[in-house]
């Protein structure tokens, strides 16, 4: 749970973790001698693993954002880069 993955993001090379599995451990110390932009891409990897699950109303929210944005691109009410086209938005 929570309380696991937040001791092992306090963990340290060389710190003995309890709940692994030996396999794990060596896993473990074989991924830690892997140059750094390899255990990023290792860690942010399982990292998603963790987090699989998608929450359909905030990607449909996301979904309709981008379709937002886009027809406001396609229309010149905003121009990348420079935001919104001047006169555009008024303040709420």
């Amino acid at each position: 749970g929570g309380d696991q993955l937040l001791r092992l993001a306090r963990a340290r090379p060389g710190d003995i973790i309890l709940d692994m599995t030996q396999e794990a451990h060596e896993l473990l110390q074989k991924a830690l001698a892997l140059p750094e932009n390899e255990r990023a891409e290792l860690a942010g990897n399982l990292i998603a693993s963790l987090d699989a699950t998608v929450d359909q109303d905030v990607d449909a929210a996301w979904q309709q954002e981008v379709v937002r944005r886009l027809h406001e691109v396609q229309s010149g009410n905003y121009f990348l880069g420079r935001g919104p086209a001047k006169g555009t938005y008024t303040a709420a």
